[in-house]
């Protein structure tokens, strides 16, 4: 299985006029005739109470 690592600039909203943009890592692999793409963001979401 062969894997390769990308830095993309991605987003959610295609359809939104202003989008908000964010940074992430795209892992393809390679099995077989199958690859498989997995998106991870580099800033994770995270929930602040008030």
């Amino acid at each position: 299985m062969a894997c390769q690592e990308f830095t993309v600039l991605y987003t959610h909203q295609k359809t939104k006029k202003s989008k908000v943009w964010q940074d992430g890592i795209l892992k393809s692999t390679v099995g077989g005739n199958k690859v498989k793409y997995v998106l991870f963001p580099l800033h994770p979401y995270t929930c602040q109470q008030a």
